[in-house]
């Protein structure tokens, strides 16, 4: 048998196999394991890989550890320990038939500072279950986590302190073209310092709402396509800690919403081309009469709830986003 246990790395062991069809690695013992760097990269042909045998609990890199692996249905690291693991970024990049994937129930990820493109391209991947993610304050991107994962109907994440998304900077493009899902609860995000949220929805052209409730925006912040071509997206959840005065329209305040023309106003009126809006002392209203609705980027509409009642958004002359009043008053 091949005997593993004094081994440190396996840093690209296998990479660039292309050819590789079948691996049997079950009887891999990894007690000093520090590195799987790009192990699996561009395995192809590779139908599955069954990591469950490998101790894991000294590894501080597994990116690009499955990336390419494009015929690969099955991945198995159910007994990972990621305790000392710094990144685990493009990990499962391009896994394009990966629908079957077995992860530690509890996934000690203290160490992680990036889950940049994690999933990226896992297009036949349908749900994760990412409550076992143990993220702490280490973290500090999580740009194209799950982007054009287009088959992705639910992710369920944490609930509130849970985890820590508190020192992240980036979740640009964290959702792109995941076409599938319908609803995204993010509400156990801490979002105080990030600053790009550029396309983080984009494309989602079957959400329909969205739970953002205790994000804060901090001034300056990145929106530019945050919700583009989210052509069904009817509600989003937000509280008062989100302060839409710092969206401005070099930072993508015009663009935010563009194309969401399915959005419904607080008092559940929808997008409709016709009518006239305007401000009068304050106040918002069509048609001279008051509404609960309100204008976004240059086709759509968005309705925001909170604890302490309804509100809706709208973006002023300057390309502001403005936090009003369901009434209008």
């Amino acid at each position: 048998s091949f005997d593993t246990t004094k081994v440190t790395t396996m840093r690209a062991m296998f990479k660039d196999c292309q050819n590789l069809k079948t691996l049997n690695i079950t009887t891999f013992r990894t007690p000093i394991l520090i590195d799987t760097y790009a192990m699996f990269q561009n395995c192809f042909l590779l139908q599955s890989v069954d990591c469950s045998s490998f101790d894991t609990k000294g590894v501080t890199n597994m990116a690009d550890m499955f990336r390419d692996c494009r015929s690969a249905n099955m991945i198995d690291i159910s007994n990972f320990n990621l305790i000392l693991t710094e990144s685990v970024a493009n990990m499962f990049r391009d896994c394009q038939k990966l629908s079957n994937l077995y992860l530690p129930q509890k996934m000690n990820m203290g160490a992680v500072k990036t889950v940049n493109c994690m999933f990226y391209n896992c297009v036949y991947l349908e749900t994760l279950d990412a409550t076992g993610f143990d993220l702490s304050a280490q973290l500090t991107n999580m740009g194209s986590m799950f982007a054009n994962c287009t088959r992705l109907k639910s992710v369920t994440f944490p609930a509130a302190g849970e985890w820590s998304t508190e020192n992240v900077t980036d979740m640009s493009s964290m959702f792109l073209n995941c076409n599938s899902v319908t609803n995204l609860d993010c509400s156990a995000f801490t979002v105080a310092k990030t600053i790009n949220y550029a396309n983080m929805f984009r494309a989602c052209g079957a959400l329909t709402e969205v739970n953002l409730a205790g994000w804060t925006l901090p001034a300056g912040a990145n929106v530019q396509y945050m919700f583009y071509t989210c052509f069904n997206l009817e509600t989003i959840y937000v509280s008062q800690a989100w302060i839409p005065s710092r969206v401005t329209d070099t930072t993508g305040g015009t663009t935010m919403f563009l194309y969401c023309n399915s959005i419904k106003g607080a008092g559940g009126m929808v997008y409709q081309g016709s009518r006239q809006i305007h401000s009068t002392s304050g106040s918002t209203e069509a048609d001279g009469s008051k509404a609960a609705w309100a204008q976004v980027g240059s086709t759509g509409y968005l309705s925001a709830f909170y604890d302490l009642g309804t509100a809706t958004w709208r973006l002023n002359g300057g390309g502001h986003l403005e936090l009003a009043p369901k009434t209008g008053t």
